[in-house]
């Protein structure tokens, strides 16, 4: 049995699910590959129990875009799954390609969605490594001369030119837009 992406087609509300909390992070029904679907049935061909995985996977102008929704606190517990996901994910999705990682640096994108309210930061003290990847330290940064204009928060940053062509975190209210504005079903 060959897994194709498109028997997987979803909206991105039903991508953004959160079980635990009984929410939908995002109200949009642009269409995406549920890519916890599609591993599913990748591992199971194999008859292996599936691993983690990112949420969706969208194809737009000949590149790709994987999200991944986290509803909850952002901890290194949590960033640690990440990694995991972004792993196990690429694996299977360049399996599919018949392709090898440097497909994924020209060619496939990250977009981290996460909720602000749970991650504000306001009135808090910033510990070492929320400063280092605040929206406040990314503000101070914006106005330096030759420095990259959008630097990704939770140190998901460390994902680009590695594995992916560009890495971005946003807000739901953040991510909406993005989509409104770039994917034209």
């Amino acid at each position: 049995m060959k897994v194709r992406f498109i028997d997987y087609l979803d909206s991105l509300k039903n991508t953004s699910y959160d079980k635990t909390n009984n929410a939908y992070m995002v109200n949009n029904i642009h269409q995406v590959i549920n890519f916890d679907q599609f591993q599913e049935a990748y591992f199971s061909q194999y008859k292996k129990p599936v691993t983690c995985s990112i949420d969706a996977l969208k194809q737009h102008n000949r590149e790709w875009f994987f999200i991944e929704f986290k509803n909850g606190k952002i901890d290194n517990k949590t960033k640690k799954n990440i990694s995991e996901k972004v792993g196990h994910s690429l694996f299977s999705f360049l399996d599919v390609l018949n392709e090898k990682i440097d497909y994924c640096r020209k060619k496939v994108n990250f977009i981290f969605v996460y909720n602000k309210e749970n991650n504000s930061q306001s009135g808090h003290r910033l510990s070492c490594d929320d400063y280092q990847l605040s929206i406040e330290r990314q503000k101070l940064k914006s106005l330096l001369l030759g420095v990259k204009k959008y630097i990704p928060l939770f140190q998901m940053g460390r994902y680009e030119d590695v594995y992916f062509k560009n890495v971005y975190t946003y807000d739901q209210e953040q991510f909406e837009k993005f989509v409104n504005e770039n994917f034209d079903d």
